[in-house]
């Protein structure tokens, strides 16, 4: 790995950074259950050198352990584990108290984690879901707009999903459990019915996506998953999806709605094989432009100045320059 190269300025009060990192930095997104975190290990294990994987939940989390314990609703000795147990078994109204939502504030604090991370010579791999809404997409690419970090889809088509969450409902503990419909409704957030000339990254029919749905909802029911799902939840999902994805001739058909630098179907290779895949394209000096292109086009806040979006395309040139 080459030396880090960190420019720093201050013009008018403005302070602008630039710092290309001393490690990997890989975003992984994807849908729950995508298998990202299995990817991740994996990663964690075939990266040359210590490599640390960053998840926003867990500042999110951090921080709900911080007020609850701020509030007396667990014990301020409480170990990590025992916090997140104690979060778990809290009342509906004081688990909305301490609720904390990402912000900017905490998408920062994820971004100087793999600053921090990176600049020790570590790797970094973040396991996320983008997309959500478009304020939190845009915090999340201002954030990593500076730093040499590759973009991942991981995908998987919704029958593999299905199939997943159906073997660790069946093989997991109490605590293992998921419902297969929060998963369906991140299709929304990360892909879109494709345009004329571009090549769909899954094709399903109406008939297909009945049975997943119709499979999911009775065994959920046996797990007692449902009970936050009611049949005219699931029946307007499921219109949803159809109307989203297009329903011509009974076939639905989607793309992602952000551009990747690699997009990795989990379904045709296991998460060794998967990250192998992206440390080949690493080395190899494949693309790692996909975070710098979604940011161009947000919308920038009226507050940023053509003086930073110019020291930002500066500090582009200079990450390529250095590969």
């Amino acid at each position: 790995m080459k030396k880090s190269i960190i420019l720093c300025m201050s013009v008018l009060g403005l302070s602008l950074s630039c710092q290309t990192a001393f490690g990997v930095t890989i975003v992984l997104n994807g849908t729950s259950s995508a298998g990202k975190s299995s990817i991740a290990a994996e990663l964690q294990r075939s990266l040359d050198g210590p490599a640390q994987i960053l998840r926003i939940d867990d500042i999110i989390y951090e921080e709900m352990i911080k007020k609850a314990k701020q509030l007396g609703y667990i014990k301020s000795t409480a170990t990590h584990k025992a916090s997140l147990e104690g979060i778990e078994k809290l009342p509906t109204d004081q688990k909305k108290e301490i609720f904390v939502d990402k912000t900017p504030d905490i998408w920062n604090k994820l971004y100087q984690q793999a600053r921090d991370y990176s600049a020790a010579n570590q790797h970094v791999i973040m396991d996320t879901i983008l997309g959500k809404r478009e304020e939190e997409l845009n915090d999340f690419l201002k954030m990593m707009n500076n730093l040499e970090a590759m973009l991942v889809l991981v995908y998987a088509p919704l029958p593999v999903l299905q199939q997943r969450v159906s073997e660790r409902n069946r093989t997991g503990g109490p605590g293992e459990q998921r419902s297969l419909f929060p998963t369906i409704s991140q299709f929304h957030f990360l892909f879109r019915k494709p345009t004329s000339g571009e090549v769909p990254l899954e094709v399903i029919t109406i008939e297909k996506m009945g049975e997943v749905f119709a499979t999911a909802r009775e065994e959920e029911k046996d797990f007692q998953l449902f009970k936050n799902y009611s049949e005219q939840d699931v029946a307007g999902l499921q219109r949803e999806f159809a109307k989203h994805f297009g329903s011509k001739n009974g076939v639905m058909s989607l793309v992602p709605i952000l551009e990747y630098d690699l997009v990795i179907n989990s379904a045709t290779c296991s998460p060794s094989a998967c990250a192998a895949q992206i440390i080949k394209h690493y080395q190899e000096g494949g693309q790692r432009q996909a975070i710098m292109k979604n940011y161009s086009q947000l919308a920038l806040p009226a507050t940023e100045s053509w003086l930073s979006r110019a020291w930002s395309g500066i500090c582009h040139w200079l990450v390529s320059w250095r590969r």
